[in-house]
This record gives C-alpha cells, sequence and structure tokens, in this order.
C-alpha cells in the first residue's frame, strides 16, 4: 500500500510541473525557428493575397519580434513570441498596419504596449507604452504556491493517515 500511494504522490508531482511549465510558456506550442520566421510570415500573407512587397523592418522587445510589411497597397504586421524553454516562434497575430495604433503583446515573459508609427516611407518608429507588468515572476509565484499547497495538503494526509494507523 505504501508503495502505491508513493507512486501516486511522485506521479502528482511529475504532472504537476508538467502543466507548471506549459502554464509558464503561455499554454501554447511553438513550432516556428527563429530562422524561418520572415518565411513563415510572407506565407502568412500569401495566404491573404498580399504579394509584392517586402519586409520594412524587424523589431525585438524583451521575447517577442514584430514584422512590418509593405506593398503598394497594404501596410502589415505581424507580433512573433519566442518559448521560454526553445529558440522556437510562434505567431502571436498578424494585423493591417495603422498610424499611431497601440496594441497589447504578452510574450510569456511580460505584458506591455507598444506604439508604432511611420514618418515617412521607409522609417518606422517602436516606442514601449507605459511600463512593463512582470508576466513570468507573477507566475512562478502562483505556481510556487501551488506547489507549497499540496506539499504541505500531502504532508497533512499522511500524518493524518499515520495517525488513524495508530488508533
Amino acid at each position: 500500500m505504501r508503495k502505491i500511494n508513493q507512486m501516486i504522490t511522485t506521479s502528482f508531482f511529475v504532472l504537476l510541473l508538467v502543466i507548471g511549465m506549459f502554464f509558464l510558456n503561455g499554454t501554447t506550442i511553438h513550432t516556428i525557428a527563429e530562422e524561418n520566421i520572415k518565411n513563415d510570415f510572407l506565407q502568412q500573407l500569401s495566404q491573404k493575397e498580399i504579394k509584392e512587397g517586402s519586409i520594412l523592418g524587424e523589431y525585438q522587445y524583451s521575447n517577442s519580434k514584430i514584422l512590418f510589411f509593405e506593398n503598394q497597397t497594404k501596410k502589415m504586421f505581424a507580433v512573433y513570441v519566442k518559448s521560454i524553454y526553445t529558440n522556437h516562434w510562434k505567431c502571436s497575430y498578424v494585423s493591417e498596419f495603422q498610424e499611431n495604433t497601440e496594441f497589447f503583446i504578452d510574450d510569456h515573459i511580460f505584458q506591455y504596449s507598444i506604439k508604432y508609427y511611420q514618418k515617412e516611407t521607409g522609417n518606422l518608429f517602436v516606442e514601449l507604452v507605459g511600463q512593463p507588468k512582470p508576466l513570468l515572476a507573477i507566475r512562478l509565484f502562483s505556481l510556487g504556491v501551488i506547489i507549497a499547497a499540496a506539499v504541505i495538503g500531502r504532508i497533512v494526509g499522511v500524518l493524518m493517515q499515520k495517525r488513524k494507523g495508530n488508533m
């Protein structure tokens, strides 16, 4: 019986660790290698029938990359977020570029807003708006509280079982 209880406890903590790691990484799987980000962006644009243009710029903030594209008729941008475990990325979203737009990014480490604008053709300006929120620190603290509660619960359960057995 003791072996079964140990196996259940170990399995529970391994499962908790795996779920915690998935939670820290934004509960998603990142599949795009860093060298393929531009190709992925261009492929997504071609699926929207946006062709013949070029990538104007690539800006990296914290754990995310923002790519800007322009052709004769459209201006587009995409936000890619990196996994905190590997050098693989995921496209967070692709949208049309509009002047002086502020958008929100959750890159698994921080949450922040960025504002971008174009003063003249070919020159893009990107700036951080406000203070970034330390998302990874908040998630780690939450995970620590859950693990502490699970350990304390298990200890209390074992002690209560021993008391029951001694009676």
